[in-house]
């Protein structure tokens, strides 16, 4: 039980993500498309076929390794656990979208990053 005005609602904010991250609820997941109209649509509608949440999405058309025309989006999910993550997965390779790479640590993402920056 909580009471008192000393709450620190921040902290247990942060307790909460991590017991989620811990979990294997929120999960990080990169991928690259053609930077084309209807790309993110085919993603998102491959992740929502299987339940999947997205919090964030950010998309990186400027990394000196990617050609032109092609983009890296860093997606982190909110999923039910590992194995909800897995069949998310299977969506989106089904659907044609290659997986470049995932982390369940979202911790250490560029937007949880800057997300903590603003908070120190």
């Amino acid at each position: 039980i909580l009471s008192g005005g000393n709450i620190d609602i921040n902290l247990i904010g942060s307790i909460i993500r991590r017991g989620l991250v811990d979990a294997g609820r929120y999960q990080q997941l990169s991928i690259q498309v053609s930077d084309t109209p209807g790309e993110l649509a085919a993603i998102t509608a491959a992740i929502a076929s299987e339940g999947g949440n997205i919090l964030e999405v950010e998309h990186n058309r400027e990394a000196p390794q990617l050609p032109v025309g092609v983009a890296i989006l860093d997606l982190v999910l909110e999923v039910d656990g590992p194995e909800h993550f897995d069949r998310v997965v299977a969506a989106l390779t089904a659907a044609g979208i290659t997986r470049v790479g995932s982390v369940s640590d979202t911790r250490s993402s560029p937007a949880a990053r800057t997300r903590n920056d603003r908070r120190e």
